[in-house]
């Protein structure tokens, strides 16, 4: 996180939030540089990095202009899936606000409420308490559009 900034020279423009007990580094923009000119190997794990985000940021806009808010809803729980798992009641593995949520498709929280509304009735979804249960996955590939 932040070598994009260091690279651009560009102030950064994110936070970050752990979830667990985690261990933070912090690498000087100097010595950063100076492993670009010096480590072939780092640079070439940067550069391919940089590349990576690019793909998936290029990604995520296409998905923010052509998907319906419903549509990017059920790629993120998809993902949320991949990237977090589920745990023993098959619920999303990952605590997340409907405010953070909604962040997370481009939506407002009262939006982001209908549509989870509509994919609990639809029973592509439900709920345990404040977790959210994925009932059919399927449903969700093909109404994220996700399928060949």
């Amino acid at each position: 996180m932040g070598y994009n900034s260091m690279l651009s020279k560009y102030p950064l423009s994110a936070t970050a939030t752990v979830l667990e007990d985690a261990a933070v580094c912090f690498i000087p923009a100097e010595q950063f540089f100076e492993l670009l000119k010096t480590e072939p190997k780092f640079s070439m794990k940067v550069l391919e990095t940089s590349a990576i985000n690019w793909n998936k940021a290029t990604k995520l806009i296409t998905i923010l202009a052509q998907k319906t808010a419903k549509q990017r809803l059920s790629e993120m729980l998809l993902w949320l899936k991949e990237i977090f798992g589920l745990d023993q009641d098959d619920c999303l593995d990952i605590k997340l606000s409907r405010e953070e949520l909604a962040n997370m498709i481009g939506s407002s929280t009262e939006a982001l409420i209908r549509l989870l509304s509509e994919l609990k009735k639809d029973r592509l979804i439900g709920f345990e308490g404040e977790r959210l249960r994925l009932l059919d996955v399927h449903g969700l590939i093909m109404l994220a559009d996700l399928m060949d």
